[in-house]
C-alpha cells in the first residue's frame, strides 16, 4: 500500500525587514535571476526598486512579509518572530 507524505519544512529567514535579491536567492539555493523570474511571474510579490535619481543599476528589495507569504504557500513553515522595527 503506497502511502503519500507531505513534507513540510522550518525555516528561519535571516535578519531584516527586507531582503536584496543575492540575499534571497542564497537563503532559497537558487540564481538571481530565479528570484527575479518569480517576481515578474506575481510568485513573489511587492517587491520595490529602491534606486536613486540617476542610479544606472536597480536595487530591488524583497519585503520580509512577501517571502513568508511565498514560502507559506509552498508550505514552507516560517520559524521565529517577525521583528517590527
Amino acid at each position: 500500500m503506497d502511502k503519500t507524505e507531505t513534507t513540510i519544512r522550518r525555516v528561519e529567514l535571516p535578519a531584516g525587514e527586507n531582503f536584496p535579491v543575492h540575499v534571497l536567492a542564497r537563503f532559497l539555493h537558487v540564481h538571481r535571476q530565479h528570484v527575479l523570474n518569480l517576481i515578474d511571474s506575481g510568485d513573489l510579490k511587492c517587491a520595490v526598486d529602491i534606486r536613486g535619481p540617476g542610479s544606472s543599476r536597480s536595487t530591488i528589495r524583497i519585503p520580509r512579509w512577501a517571502v513568508e507569504e511565498f514560502l507559506k504557500s509552498r508550505e514552507i513553515i516560517v520559524v521565529g518572530t517577525t521583528s517590527h522595527v
